[in-house]
């Protein structure tokens, strides 16, 4: 369930949210509307619908602040738990004898798989390395991710 919701398009949540309060505000008001206008004593009705829309304003307002910490929830979790992908690296054996084995590298920018490259690599390890700018925390929760940019494909012994 908790997948379900966070896969969802925030817009979406934030409009059935929207829906519920208004239907949830409209209900309270009609039931204000109507004690003010039933038959009887003045004094007692009008105390009781003033309380009445005072409970409505007050619902309104914190369903403004849940809505508002809902937001800000979603947004903390996909800044900070957001994953990229980089890179898709594949390893096979060599087909030359002046490399050990050949590595298969296609980058993936934004999402989109580019160009793939292969080298003949000497060794029996790989590693690929790169520059990465990481912002601040609280920068992040802005909307300023990390950037990355694959700059090295190495073997060694």
């Amino acid at each position: 369930m908790k997948e379900t919701i966070l896969g969802m398009n925030s817009w979406v949540v934030y409009g059935g949210l929207l829906l519920l309060t208004v239907l949830i505000a409209f209900f309270l008001l009609s039931i204000a509307s109507s004690l003010n206008k039933s038959p009887g004593s003045k004094t007692k009705k009008k105390k009781s619908s003033s309380r009445l829309g005072c409970l409505t304003i007050l619902f309104l307002l914190l369903t403004a602040f849940a809505l508002l910490s809902f937001s800000a929830y979603l947004r903390a979790y996909h800044a900070f738990t957001a994953q990229e992908l980089v890179a898709m690296v594949e390893c096979r054996p060599a087909d030359a004898d002046s490399a050990d084995f050949r590595l298969i590298l296609v980058p993936v920018i934004k999402e989109v798989p580019q160009e793939e490259q292969a080298y003949d690599m000497l060794g029996n390890q790989w590693a690929i390395g790169g520059d990465i700018l990481k912002w601040h925390s609280a920068v992040n929760f802005l909307g300023l991710h990390t950037h990355y940019r694959l700059t090295r494909v190495e073997g060694r012994y």
